[in-house]
Formats: C-alpha cells, structure tokens, sequence
C-alpha cells in the first residue's frame, strides 16, 4: 500500500474508533524538547493524578490504602511512593475485577496475554491509553525516519483462533506491515516472506531478536542477501538482544538493530535514538527500581518496577516487571530531556546456582556461545536448562560444520561457569520449542522459581 495512503487511512481509523494517535505523537514530540526538570515536572503531575483517581475509583487501590494507611495526599516524594506495596501479576490475575474503576470510563476494552508462563493475564484499556501506547512506539521510529504508515516487516507470533487471527491481519494491512510467524518458521517460510519483502519493500523490521536471528540463519544458508532490502533500522523487542544476535543480524541486513522495551502491560518503555540512548517514555510510564531486589547491587540497579500513567481503565501502580535495569542519571547526546537506562539484564529467575549454591548470572552461557561463535562453532540454536540435582542440559541444533570440538568447548565451558563438579549432558535436537508468546528462552532454572530467559 503507498504509505501516503496508508498514513492517511490509519490515523483516519484510530481517530473514528475515539484512539488520539496524532495529538498523542504530537503532544510526546513536543514532551521530548522539554529540560530534565520539566519532564520530572509532568511525569509527576501524571503520577499524583492517577493515584487521586486510584483511590476513589478503584477498589483494590482504595482497600490497599486503607490496609496500609497511605494517603495519596501526602505522597510529595520518591520515598513516600514507595510506601504503597508493588503489584505483582499473581495479583492481577487475583484482583482483575477490583482492579477496574467504578467510575464508568467510555471505550473500555480487554486484551488478554499469556506471556511465557502461558497463563492468561487479562488486562483492561481504554482508547487513550491505547493511542498514547502507539504514539510512543511512532515516536521512537521517527527518531530514525520511519513515519506512520511506512511498510514494515513483522517477525512475531501470529494469533490462535480464527477470530483473534483476522482481526491481527486486518490490523497488519491498516498498519502496512506483513507478518512472518516465528512459532513455526520454517526454511520455506523463511524463503517465501523473504521475497515477499523483496516485493513489499519495507522500511524495517520489528520483532524478537531470536526469530530475527532465525530468520538471518535461514537465509544465509541460502545464499541469500540481506542488503537488497535496504532496510533503515531493525527494532528488537520482547527479549534481551545479546551481542552475538546484534552482530548476526547487522552484518545480514547492512543496517542498524536498536531496541525498544515494552510489555504487554505499558506499551512501549523505552527507546533508542540514533546516538545509542535509551530513553524512557517518561511521559507514560514511571519507572523506578525494586531496592529489595535480591541482585540489586547498586541502587540504580535491580528488578524494574513500573507505573502506567495514561491507563485508567485498569490502573498499575507498582508494578513489578521483573526485568534487571539500570537507571543512568547521563545525558544523551542527543539533546532530548528524557532519561535514560541500560537495559536489560533479563529476568531474577534467570540465574544458575552453582553447587555452593551461589547465584550465577545466566547471561554466563550466553557468553560461553557467543565466545564459541567467535571460534567457528556451527551452532544454529541453543537452550541451558539446569534441573533439580544441579544437572546442566545443552539442547543444540546443529549446523553441517559442527565437531566434537564445540562440545568439548560447552562442557569446559559449563564447569569454568558452576565448577569442575558439575555434569553436563548435551542433547543434539533438531529444533527447539518456543515459549507460548513465541520468546525463545536460552536459559531455564528448574532449580529457581520461574521460567528464564
């Protein structure tokens, strides 16, 4: 679709469903102009009117602060905000109707998210959270010349259920984007969509960093070149972006991979400019570190927790996201006053234990395989699992060049990780399952709560 034609009938369709993409855009690119201070200033304002509203209209936010004696009245700073207990998603799924305002709010609606738990989260909107949600994301392709209705590329989950799948393929065609599935890529459907883009000539491509790199994977075996599409930049989202992954995929596409963190639950949190900053929408989202975290070290440093600012229809506040940030209190060179973080370290759960039963941070075994990429080591994909008596599970796929050289290498390298005492089993498999959201884990505790990363 020309994208002239596709900008005009897609800010033409959110405004009639009542969703202010175009003043939202507008307002966030204004927003970003403003001093440090003036940010602060207005994230919270924002922040101090969603708990006025919290604590007359919703009923789990009125009984929690009854509970715990907060006053919203007299929360003037940080530490004060801190006072109110966080949010978990066990709490969620417990409380989803007390969670919703008893004021009526016009245009509610619900999304529903498994995650990579595959138990459903039900979550409420309302369409001006929706369009401040969308403007953040348009915002941040902006920053590298990619304007609403310019044709993307899609390389996610593709929609269970035949209803949930038209209306995502009718939102794809007013989004001008075409979609590659990564639960069942294949080497034809990696080759199809491929040309498909050839013809479709895209200006990006958005999706997980794991089917990216699948998809590059793919092609290269074939012969194929990424260049020919001339892509601008290509956004990883939904997992962590490890080097190996970054260097993979630049060197396939001849562009820029940057990154865009978001959840389910917020929208988009944070963006890179072309300078390399990753800046937080600050504007819909405040976002402050869980000083009880167990891996917290520094104060900047810890488990992300957030709170919506745009969404009334079911108010977050305190939220605990679980992913490991730092806050950076540096400027961009950018010039823009939003702040900054470094993302991401993935999520508590994702840390081995060695048999001293000491915490060791799972992005080890990333770097044992990025250290063995570098050696020649022909591995397609990957997977550590640790299981209850400590045992180290490597599933490998294979690539025709593979030796028992590279498995001498991940055994040396799992013992140099958790000791000279751990054993190791590796299990040659010819494909890799996904996580229910279409995520691909590299690592999983069965020693720890939780699912990885």
């Amino acid at each position: 679709m020309n994208r002239e034609v596709a900008r005009l009938i897609y800010t033409g369709i959110q405004s009639l469903r009542g969703k202010p993409v175009v003043s939202q855009l507008r307002f966030l690119e204004r927003a970003e102009k403003y001093s440090s201070a003036a940010l602060t200033g207005l994230q919270w304002k924002r922040l101090k009117r969603m708990l006025a509203f919290c604590s007359e209209n919703v009923p789990y936010y009125k009984e929690l602060f009854d509970r715990t004696g907060v006053d919203v009245q007299e929360i003037r700073e940080c530490d004060d905000f801190r006072s109110i207990p966080m949010l978990t998603k066990e709490l969620v799924r417990e409380n989803s109707e007390k969670l919703l305002p008893r004021r009526p709010l016009n245009r509610i609606y619900f999304e529903y998210t498994s995650g990579s738990t595959g138990r459903p989260l039900k979550l409420g909107r309302d369409h001006d959270s929706s369009g401040a949600f969308w403007a953040a994301m348009y915002r941040g392709l902006r920053w590298h010349g990619i304007d609403v209705g310019d044709p993307g590329a899609v390389i996610w989950s593709v929609a269970s259920g035949r209803k949930r799948y038209r209306k995502q393929k009718i939102d794809d065609f007013f989004l001008n984007r075409i979609r590659l599935g990564v639960l069942d890529m294949t080497e034809e459907s990696a080759e199809n969509f491929f040309q498909r883009c050839l013809r479709f000539r895209p200006t990006y491509i958005y999706g997980f960093p794991s089917g990216i790199s699948q998809f590059v994977e793919i092609l290269g075996s074939k012969g194929q070149d990424g260049g020919l599409l001339k892509l601008k930049v290509i956004i990883a989202t939904g997992e962590v972006l490890y080097p190996f992954q970054k260097e993979r995929i630049e060197g396939f596409f001849k562009t820029r991979v940057i990154n865009e963190y978001g959840s389910s639950e917020f929208g988009n949190c944070a963006f890179e400019c072309p300078q390399g900053g990753m800046h937080i929408t600050s504007e819909n989202v405040y976002l402050e570190i869980n000083r009880n975290s167990a891996i917290g070290h520094e104060p900047s440093t810890g488990e992300a927790v957030v709170t919506g600012l745009v969404n009334h229809a079911m108010p977050l506040i305190r939220y605990n996201l679980g992913d490991i940030i730092e806050l950076s209190g540096e400027k961009c060179s950018c010039g823009r006053g939003l702040p900054l973080l470094r993302l991401v370290e993935g999520r508590k759960v994702a840390f081995a234990k060695d048999c001293s039963g000491n915490l060791v941070n799972g992005r080890a075994f990333l770097n044992l395989m990025s250290d063995l990429f570098r050696e020649g080591g022909d591995v397609k994909q990957f997977k550590f699992i640790q299981k209850e008596d400590y045992l180290i599970v490597a599933q490998v796929v294979r690539g025709p060049f593979y030796d028992n050289s590279s498995t001498r290498a991940i055994d040396q390298g799992v013992k140099r990780i958790l000791g000279p005492s751990v054993s190791t089993r590796i299990d040659f498999v010819d494909h890799i399952p996904r996580d229910p959201s279409g995520k691909l884990s590299f690592f999983v505790s069965e020693i720890l709560e939780g699912n990885g990363w």
